[in-house]
C-alpha cells in the first residue's frame, strides 16, 4: 500500500500542525506571564536602618564645661555635685584660687590642659577644696600657684 497525498491534503496538516503549535506557544506564553505575576521578588523599596543604639557622651556622663581663659581668670566655684571638664588652658589672676571647690560627689577633669597662675607675691592654691568630699582631679597639670597645688580642708578625698 502506498499512500500518496495530494497537495491539499498535505497543506491541510500543515495547517493544522501550525495551528497547534501556535495555541500551545499561545498557551505556554499565557502560562509563563500569568506566573510571573503571581511569583514576583517582592518589594524592592529598602526598609529603614537599624535605630541607633549608642548613648552619646552626655546621656553616659553629662559633663559641665570649666571655660579656656588664656588672659588671667578669677576662681571658678564648682557649688553642685557632677562631672566637669576643661575646654582649654586656663591662666589664673593672680591672689585668687584656680578652682575652688564646695561641692560633694564632684570629678573635675582636665583634659589634658594646664591651670597656672600669673606671678604674684602672695600665695593662692591651684585647687582649693573646701568641706567637700568624694572629688577626683585627674588629667592635668597645675603650675606657677605660689602655695599648694591642691589643699583640701575638711574633706575625704
Amino acid at each position: 500500500m502506498i499512500f500518496e497525498f495530494t497537495k491539499t491534503q498535505l497543506f491541510r496538516e500543515s495547517k493544522t500542525m501550525r495551528t497547534k503549535q501556535a495555541i500551545y506557544s499561545v498557551l505556554i506564553l499565557v502560562f509563563v506571564m500569568g506566573l510571573t505575576m503571581v511569583v514576583t521578588g517582592g518589594n524592592l523599596n529598602p526598609t529603614a536602618g537599624p535605630a541607633p543604639t549608642m548613648k552619646t557622651l552626655d546621656q553616659v556622663e553629662p559633663r559641665i564645661p570649666i571655660p579656656a581663659d588664656p588672659y588671667g581668670a578669677g576662681t571658678f566655684t564648682i557649688s553642685q555635685p557632677g562631672s566637669y571638664y576643661l575646654t582649654g588652658d586656663r591662666l589664673v589672676n593672680p591672689n585668687t584660687y584656680g578652682l575652688h571647690i564646695t561641692a560633694s560627689d564632684v570629678t573635675v577633669d582636665l583634659n589634658g590642659f594646664t591651670r597656672r597662675q600669673l606671678p604674684t607675691t602672695f600665695s593662692y592654691m591651684g585647687i582649693y577644696i573646701d568641706g567637700a568630699d568624694n572629688v577626683e582631679i585627674r588629667n592635668g597639670t597645675l603650675r606657677d600657684f605660689g602655695g599648694s597645688g591642691i589643699v583640701a580642708s575638711g574633706s575625704e578625698i
